[in-house]
């Protein structure tokens, strides 16, 4: 298995070898199309209970959960927001949670556990990791462009899934 390659891939919104991409695109889209409301603090996802959401992003919320089974442990929940149900959306919510999956670095957040909600929206389970968001850190630390630049450097350091995107000109949004 060619991991800078399927990583690519994956990225770039296409399937795996397997299909893993493409065959569940199609499937989640129309399942979607009748979300419930947003989750809120107390709810029940699967083995997650919600304690409180930690952040949001441009199809996603991600809350902060506690996973009772087979290991009780605090974890980040990401799901899909209601209504983000196109095709699109979904299929870079999808390739966002394969590459995840994929990738392996202390600097980034292990993938435990993936599934569909009740109501049919998909969602992701990771690692969570508190601290200062780097933005902020830098923000309230008056960081210049080249001091951000170079403290992105030093998080990603030599890792080949940061890299080969980069070399190989990908665009990212």
């Amino acid at each position: 298995m060619d991991a800078g390659a399927d990583l690519a891939d994956v990225l770039a919104g296409g399937a795996l070898k397997d299909g893993t991409v493409a065959s569940a695109n199609g499937e989640i889209a129309t399942r979607i199309s009748n979300a419930p409301p947003v989750e809120s603090a107390g709810e029940r996802i699967g083995n997650y209970k919600l304690l409180q959401e930690i952040g949001e992003g441009g199809f996603g919320v991600v809350y902060m959960a506690r996973q009772s089974e087979p290991v009780k442990r605090k974890v980040a929940l990401k799901i899909i927001k209601p209504g983000m149900d196109s095709r699109e959306i979904v299929a870079r919510f999808e390739a966002e949670r394969q590459a995840l999956g994929m990738m392996s670095h202390p600097n980034i957040a292990t993938v435990h556990d993936a599934g569909m909600t009740d109501g049919g929206r998909p969602y992701f389970v990771m690692e969570l990791v508190t601290g200062v968001p780097l933005i902020r850190f830098c923000d309230q630390n008056r960081f210049s462009t080249r001091k951000r630049l170079e403290l992105f450097l030093d998080v990603c350091g030599d890792w080949a899934p940061v890299n080969w995107p980069i070399a190989n000109e990908m665009v990212f949004r």
